[in-house]
């Protein structure tokens, strides 16, 4: 399944909607902790993510503790579902990556070169997003592809796409009518960028046949 999610900055929010879905995240600078939301068809709050530790905040402000903990993943967030909480963010110092635990799956999500995003759920990869390089008045555009039979709910898909925005693409203090954005680096998993889901896999699979066939006859005509 492939969606489009755009960010747009209204009234002190950021807003993330592809067709029926859509996320939220309070736009904060300085010592305000953040909030992400994500919202079901009825447009009730389905998941939430957010910091609750103000005082651990603060730490981060500290000179060179940022630098230590980490200013974008510290304090860490606590997850919600429905209201109830359910699990939190690890804290992974000097990573490009987060983990995300809650109940009984273990999400991770790896920033990679060229704006890549692998999402893993359980050790297994079930989705791909990667951003747009260039943002136009803080609107950021994002593409997801998601394996449905490893995702139950793509609402918690559009709760990661904003948290990936915040934490991976965090906003600057001050207003930019055009921006670039792009990752850059070695990148140890970047086989992870080239992952479709099952149902791309099994198209492809059954192309191929076709395609030796069709790569025959041409062999053949020329040869002639």
């Amino acid at each position: 399944m492939k969606l489009t999610f755009v960010r747009h900055l209204k009234l002190k929010k950021y807003t993330y909607e592809s067709d029926i879905y859509r996320a939220e995240a309070e736009y904060t600078l300085g010592y305000a902790l953040k909030k992400l939301t994500a919202f079901n068809k009825e447009n009730e709050i389905e998941y939430e993510l957010k910091q609750e530790n103000w005082w651990l905040k603060v730490l981060t402000y500290i000179p060179f503790w940022e630098l230590i903990l980490g200013i974008g993943v510290f304090p860490p967030y606590k997850f919600y579902h429905k209201g109830i909480y359910c699990g939190r963010t690890r804290t992974t110092l000097w990573k490009s990556y987060s983990i995300i635990e809650m109940e009984n799956e273990i999400y991770e999500l790896y920033l990679h070169s060229n704006n890549y995003i692998s999402i893993l759920k359980n050790d297994v990869q079930s989705a791909l997003v990667q951003k747009e390089e260039l943002t136009v008045a803080e609107r950021n555009t994002y593409h997801l592809n998601v394996d449905e039979s490893l995702v139950e709910d793509i609402n918690l898909m559009s709760l990661f796409i904003a948290f990936i925005d915040i934490v991976f693409f965090p906003q600057a203090p001050e207003f930019w009518l055009e921006r670039s954005d792009k990752t850059i680096g070695p990148d140890k998993l970047y086989y992870r960028t080239r992952w479709k889901p099952e149902s791309e896999r099994g198209e492809e699979s059954e192309e191929e046949p076709e395609k030796k066939r069709r790569c025959k006859l041409l062999a053949w005509f020329f040869n002639e």
